[in-house]
């Protein structure tokens, strides 16, 4: 990397902004000192008073998060922290026809007929997974889930006893599932429990997926009510969103999610970094 000489080191650490994350951050800007340093926090992190003390002496040049929590508890650690979104591949993660659907149902073994609620995420009872439970009266659950830290088998088993179809292994092609279903759900509420702009999220609304999703993390910030989109604060909001989301015939979700794209984060990062950009917390007109 040295023989590189990079202008700018964009760090996003799996463990979000702890001290160590500051460290690396810091140890960065040491070894390459012409590089202008960026931390990007994709979660909250508490901090000790030690913690906190120390984290002033290993601020890089520029730190981004993703939501008003997270914002606020670095600017009180004294970082000039600007909002920078998640992005999404709009060339993968697209629209198909009815036929190409209904192929993808007989692929992987989906219903045929019946409305698809999608998540994709870990299955962990803190991700308020239970919501699919009540739902199953208005719609087949399909989850997506990964055999992390935390995966619970006895949820998994309650879930597949409730109708819910689990598929917990590794799918190269995610998309595919995307687009073979009808609406993605988001229940996550508690924070720290995924990405404060949940990439699974953006790419529901990249294949066009009628959304339903809790306020979670940088959402609100990002969307508003829009054809397609609805937040919902608890159970009964969803199954309410899931009524008007089969009646849905004019959802638009890719027209929303597409000034979030990859390439125009990427010039979005880039312009804040050259003190040209506008990275304030309200940054769609979707949001406004």
């Amino acid at each position: 990397m040295a023989a590189w000489a990079p202008d700018i080191i964009c760090y996003v650490p799996s463990s979000s902004c702890t001290l160590l994350s500051f460290v690396r951050s810091r140890v960065l800007g040491l070894l390459y000192t012409r590089a202008r340093v960026a931390l990007v926090a994709l979660q909250p992190r508490k901090h000790s008073p030690l913690a906190r003390r120390l984290i002033t002496s290993f601020r890089p040049h520029n730190v981004f998060a993703q939501s008003v929590a997270t914002l606020s508890q670095l600017r009180a650690l004294g970082c000039d922290a600007r909002f920078l979104p998640s992005g999404v591949d709009l060339a993968r993660f697209r629209p198909v026809l009815p036929e190409e659907k209904a192929h993808l149902r007989r692929s992987y073994g989906l219903p045929a007929e019946d409305y698809l609620v999608l998540h994709v995420g870990h299955l962990k009872r803190s991700r308020n997974i239970g919501v699919f439970s009540q739902i199953r009266d208005q719609a087949r659950a399909v989850l997506v889930v990964g055999r992390s830290e935390g995966y619970d088998a006895a949820l998994r088993q309650r879930l597949q006893a409730e109708g819910v179809i689990v598929i917990d292994t590794y799918l190269k092609d995610v998309e595919e599932i995307y687009q073979a279903c009808d609406c993605y759900l988001f229940p996550v509420e508690a924070p720290g429990q995924a990405i404060d702009i949940p990439l699974s999220v953006l790419e529901a609304m990249a294949c066009n997926l009628t959304v339903i999703a809790y306020p979670f993390g940088g959402l609100p910030l990002l969307f508003r009510k829009g054809p397609g989109f609805w937040f919902a604060a608890d159970g009964e909001q969803v199954r309410c969103g899931l009524v008007q989301a089969k009646r849905q015939t004019d959802c638009d979700t890719r027209t929303m999610v597409e000034p979030y794209g990859w390439e125009r984060v990427a010039a979005m990062f880039l312009a804040a970094m050259e003190g040209t950009g506008d990275t304030s917390e309200r940054t769609s007109a979707y949001a406004r």
